[in-house]
């Protein structure tokens, strides 16, 4: 019993040690120039309204019972490589005070 619950223990600190090492974007297109947060579209289950290139990945941080703080994150990091919509790939919670989420930072296409 107290074997399983050590390994238990050591694989929550790997994985928050993972976590916590992990860069929060990973640009894999063409950054732009930085926009404002409340310019960027969320889209979650639907698909974004546009044709688009996908400029980065997206690792959010949210916290204090609230997963629009972590959607505010998503929508600061994209803005800040110059992506105008970020599609939600997952969010999952943490603990009580916090929750994590992936997220695709896109450009839309003019038209």
């Amino acid at each position: 019993m107290l074997n399983r619950f050590v390994n238990s223990v050591l694989i929550f600190l790997l994985a928050t040690l993972v976590i916590s090492c992990a860069q929060p974007i990973l640009v894999v297109g063409e950054p732009g120039v930085a926009i404002d947060p409340d310019k960027v579209k969320v889209y979650y289950a639907r698909r974004a309204d546009c044709d688009y290139d996908t400029v980065g990945y997206i690792t959010g941080h949210g916290g204090l019972y609230s997963l629009a703080s972590l959607v505010h994150d998503m929508r600061t990091q994209a803005a800040e490589i110059g992506a105008d919509g970020v599609v939600v790939i997952e969010t999952r919670r943490l603990d009580l005070f916090e929750y994590i989420g992936t997220a695709k930072a896109i450009r839309c296409l003019a038209s």
